[in-house]
C-alpha cells in the first residue's frame, strides 16, 4: 500500500531507494529492451553506481539538491 512518501516500512526517496538496491537487491538485474530484440542488463548495484556518478556529474555542474533538471532525447537515441 502508498501512502505518501513511504512505502510499508521503506521511505521513497532516491536516496533510500539506490541504498536498498544496493544492500537488499544488489545482485537484481534491470532489463532494458533496446529494439530488435537487443536487451541490455544491469545489476542494481549497477544501476545505484551509475546514479552516484549522475549525481557528481550534477553537482559539479552547480546542481543543488531540490534543483530541478530535465532531460532531452529523440526517439532514436540509445545513449547511456
Amino acid at each position: 500500500m502508498l501512502e505518501g512518501l513511504m512505502q510499508h516500512d521503506y521511505q521513497l526517496s532516491i536516496g533510500s531507494m539506490l541504498r536498498r538496491m544496493r544492500t537488499v537487491n544488489a545482485a537484481s538485474e534491470v532489463a532494458t529492451l533496446r529494439g530488435a530484440g537487443e536487451i541490455d542488463r544491469a545489476s542494481y548495484a549497477q544501476v545505484a553506481e551509475r546514479a552516484d556518478r549522475l549525481a557528481g556529474g550534477l553537482r559539479a555542474l552547480g546542481i543543488d539538491e531540490g534543483d530541478r533538471v530535465a532531460t532531452c532525447r529523440g526517439p532514436d537515441d540509445h545513449s547511456r
